[in-house]
């Protein structure tokens, strides 16, 4: 739809927006949606500032979400290869996927067709990144220096 057409798309109808009486009940549907919606998002600002801080569970998610475009994870149950991903802070699942495929990262297919689908259980995952702590160096074994028997051979 080009901007030179007067018509517009409002619950499933064409609204001719040449027409002054449909041009004016086009507009107040459309002031009384954003003073309901301004309302709603004031509403909620005032809410979080009573309570002192941002109130339900999604907003608590709310933060991730915005800065890294992604869910937040739940640590309860089975991640995702993706969720894994973003708590190894590992760009892409692939290498999630390629741990599992060696065994280092057990993992449960939960798919009945042909591409696999994998959970990872929390519990196996913090032992996985236990077993990849850097552990303190071994102390190096002290070297003995061969004993001489203070007997000197001349050979000219």
């Amino acid at each position: 739809m080009t901007a030179a057409e007067p018509f517009t798309y409002r619950l499933g109808r064409i609204v001719d927006l040449d027409d002054p009486v449909e041009a004016a009940d086009f507009a107040k549907v459309r002031a009384e949606n954003r003073a309901r919606i301004r309302a709603e998002a004031v509403a909620a600002v005032e809410l979080a500032i009573a309570t002192g801080g941002l109130a339900g569970p999604v907003s608590e998610t709310a933060g991730l979400r915005r800065r890294t475009g992604r869910k937040a994870v739940d640590a309860a149950g089975p991640l995702t290869a993706r969720e894994v991903a973003d708590r190894l802070g590992i760009a892409k699942p692939d290498g999630v996927h390629r741990l599992i495929a060696t065994g280092e990262l057990p993992a449960v297919n939960i798919s009945r067709g042909k591409r696999a689908t994998w959970r990872i259980d929390s519990a196996d995952l913090d032992a996985f990144i236990e077993t990849r702590k850097s552990k303190p160096p071994a102390p190096k074994p002290v070297r003995r220096r061969k004993a001489h028997s203070g007997q000197v051979t001349e050979y000219f």
